[in-house]
C-alpha cells in the first residue's frame, strides 16, 4: 500500500472522515508493507499500521543530450516567463500570483493546470500577463517548464501542505529550472538547491533574485550528478529492497 496524502488532513466532514478511517484501517492492515512520501503522513499512518516506510517522491532522469522543444507560443513572449505546474486547488496562494502579476506588468505568468479544484484561479484572468494554459499532457508540460526562466510554488502553509512531498518540485529540478518556493514543508532532499521566500514579502522579490542569478550563470540548481540519488530509479530500488524483506518474512 503506498499512501500519497494523509487524506485525513484535508477539511472533510465527519462522516467522510469515517469512511476514510474505515478504509485506511482496513487496506492498510491487509498491506504486507506501506509506503508514504513524507515524515507526517508516516506518522499519521501508524494509527493503522504496524510500520510505514518512507520513499519520498523523484525525478526522472534525463540524458544530457535530451532537448526540450520550445513551444511556439513562448517565442512570441516578451520579457520573462514564470511558471507554475499543477492542480489549482485552495493550497495555491492566487494572492501571491495576483500581486505578482499585478506588480510586474513585463512578466509572463504561465500556470498549467486544472482550475475545477477552485474558481478563484478564473480571477486571474483579468491580469494581461497570466496565461491559464489549462490541462497539459506530461511530456508537453516538461517543454513549457523548460521554457519557464524560474518556477514557482506558491502553496499555504498550513494541515493540508504539510502531509504533501511536493511532486513538482522533482519534476521542475530534473528539467534544471530554478525554483522559488514558499516555506512548506518535506522539502528536505532539495531544499538547499531552491529559493525559499520565509515571508510573503521575500516571495517577489526572491523571483527577482532567481532571475538574477540565472542571468548572471550563478542559479541554485542540483548538479545533474548529484540527481541519480532523488531519481525514481533509487526510490524504485529502494521499494523493492522492502518488499523483499517482506517476501522473506
Amino acid at each position: 500500500a503506498d499512501v500519497i496524502d494523509n487524506h485525513l488532513a484535508w477539511p472533510v466532514k465527519p462522516a467522510h472522515e469515517a469512511k476514510l478511517r474505515l478504509n485506511y484501517d482496513y487496506l492498510l492492515g491487509q498491506a504486507d508493507a506501506v509506503f508514504s512520501n513524507c515524515q507526517p503522513v508516516h506518522d499519521a499512518m501508524l494509527e493503522f499500521a504496524n510500520a510505514v516506510h518512507i520513499v519520498p517522491n523523484g525525478a526522472e532522469m534525463f540524458p544530457p543530450e535530451h532537448s526540450f522543444p520550445k513551444p511556439e507560443h513562448y517565442k512570441r513572449m516578451k520579457g520573462p516567463v514564470v511558471g507554475y505546474v499543477g492542480n489549482l486547488r485552495d493550497r495555491v496562494r492566487f494572492d501571491l500570483i495576483a500581486a505578482m502579476a499585478e506588480q510586474n506588468p513585463d512578466w509572463n505568468i504561465v500556470l498549467i493546470g486544472s482550475a475545477h479544484g477552485n474558481q478563484t484561479a478564473l480571477t486571474l484572468r483579468r491580469y494581461p500577463n497570466v496565461n491559464l494554459a489549462g490541462v497539459v499532457p506530461y511530456e508537453e508540460a516538461l517543454n513549457h517548464i523548460a521554457s519557464f526562466d524560474v518556477a514557482i510554488i506558491p502553496h499555504e502553509v498550513g494541515k493540508l501542505t504539510e502531509s504533501m512531498n511536493p511532486l513538482k518540485l522533482y519534476v521542475y529540478s530534473a528539467v534544471g529550472v530554478p525554483v522559488v518556493s514558499t516555506p512548506v514543508p518535506n522539502m528536505d532532499d532539495l531544499k538547499d538547491t531552491i529559493y525559499v521566500a520565509e515571508t510573503d514579502e521575500s516571495f517577489i522579490p526572491m523571483v527577482r533574485q532567481a532571475m538574477a542569478d540565472r542571468a548572471s550563470g550563478k542559479t541554485k540548481r542540483v548538479p545533474a550528478a548529484a540527481m541519480r540519488e532523488f531519481s525514481w530509479e533509487k526510490r524504485v530500488e529502494d521499494i523493492f529492497a522492502v518488499l523483499e524483506a517482506a517476501s522473506r518474512g
